[in-house]
């Protein structure tokens, strides 16, 4: 090739007559109109069960009692993507930093590193859920092994020994001190 040939090339095209122009057009605007209705239409969807993450407890605090597990969340977004999503893909985080022992009200937060693009969190219901903190204890507890039941007919029980006689148990503070086989 020389440099004539794109030289060439590029007074054709600019000599050349486009026929059907009208047809051509019409066609460009069926393309743009098919490209803007085929976008997808953005709804609000509920969707239920969305697992909560608890972050930041301090050292020594355990939660106590039926603490929350799942929320719901209203999210607004692209069709397809948003009926695509399921609620273990997402996630609620409860920041308990900072939190002392006693009943506290907690503000829940979606994790936006786990939610799609072009899809946003309208609503989380419940917002703040209510929790117990109470300080973490250790305790000696004895080890007993009861028994139920009878015995089958010509056996007996001797004695029973069991190794270790006594483990630590660690967990919030009401719940330890009501064990009743404390050894301290």
């Amino acid at each position: 090739m020389n440099r004539r040939d794109p030289a060439r090339l590029f007074h054709r095209l600019r000599h050349a007559r486009i026929e059907n122009k009208g047809l051509k057009a019409l066609s460009l605007l069926l393309a743009v109109l098919l490209f803007i209705v085929s976008r997808q239409p953005v709804i609000d969807l509920p969707m239920a069960g969305v697992p909560i993450e608890y972050r930041g407890l301090s050292p020594g605090v355990k939660i106590v009692g039926d603490a929350e597990q799942t929320v719901s969340l209203r999210l607004s977004g692209p069709r397809d993507i948003v009926r695509s999503l399921t609620p273990n893909q997402l996630l609620v985080i409860a920041d308990l930093s900072g939190k002392e022992p006693g009943e506290r009200v907690v503000q829940l937060r979606v994790d936006e590193s786990f939610l799609p693009d072009n899809v946003k969190v309208m609503q989380i219901e419940p917002s703040s859920i209510r929790i117990k903190l109470e300080p973490s204890v250790t305790k000696q507890a004895r080890v007993e092994a009861p028994f139920t039941g009878r015995i089958a007919e010509g056996r007996e029980i001797y004695g029973v020994e069991l190794y270790p006689r006594e483990v630590e148990i660690e967990g919030p503070q009401s719940i330890v001190e009501s064990i009743r086989w404390s050894a301290s």
